[in-house]
């Protein structure tokens, strides 16, 4: 589709904050939502409020032109048109590369090379894609919104990555050397204010649940010496 699951927006922000590129490739722009919230992270939160002060390249691959809109002139410097695998081809190396579902659209043996192609044009890039079965024909209008493959943690292991399920949907960093991953943390904020929630009530319910076996034992041990 021209959007992805907006479920992954904050792990994948995360990523791009803790990456701080000065240079983004955005694969597959669609609607055009990750340059703009790329713009937000690494613009706007240095106070770099007015399109003439931006300094972030953020460019981006779109195949089907169609989806054109104001976003796009607005969020990215350059949209290059056509099939990302043969595109990159053309193109120099950038601090950081997104293919947000993407890659489903591809046969497995040309996803698995399109990765590749991607971390030959950067250090580091962010993959999201639909977890397990998510079948889709051509929607839109769009022939190339059909969904060719389905990916899982595994395929990924052949590059050093940090992979982590985010419902529906999952998100993998990849890299070509593991040392670019060093000090690159999946877990965001909200799943730590997640844990500081949960850790507490976990605690709660097992200490009521240790009264109530107190309190049976107890009730248990008064019967007994009553029939005593």
């Amino acid at each position: 589709m021209p959007v992805s699951d907006y479920h992954q927006i904050s792990d994948v922000l995360h990523i791009v904050e803790q990456a701080s590129p000065n240079s983004v490739l955005d694969v597959g722009v669609g609607f055009g939502k990750w340059g703009l919230l790329c713009r937000e992270v690494l613009e706007i939160y240095k106070e770099r409020v007015q399109p003439e002060s931006w300094t972030i390249t953020i460019d981006g691959i779109e195949i089907h032109e169609p989806y054109r809109n104001p976003l796009w002139t607005l969020a990215y410097d350059e949209i290059h048109i056509g099939d990302a695998f043969q595109t990159l081809d053309g193109l120099g190396r950038y601090d950081l590369i997104l293919c947000c579902d993407v890659i489903e659209h591809f046969d497995k043996s040309v996803g698995r090379q399109l990765l590749s192609k991607l971390l030959s044009h950067s250090d580091i890039a962010i993959v999201t894609s639909p977890r397990g079965n998510a079948p889709q024909g051509a929607i839109y209008g769009n022939e190339y919104e059909r969904h060719r493959s389905q990916w899982s943690g595994p395929d990924f292991k052949d590059f050093p990555h940090i992979y982590k399920e985010i419902g529906f949907t999952f998100m993998a960093v990849v890299a070509e050397d593991a040392r670019r991953l060093k000090g690159i943390a999946a877990m965001n904020a909200l799943d730590i204010f997640g844990a500081r929630r949960a850790i507490p009530e976990v605690m709660r319910l097992i200490a009521n649940r240790g009264k109530r076996r107190f309190s049976a034992a107890l009730s248990a041990k008064k019967a007994a010496i009553k029939t005593a």
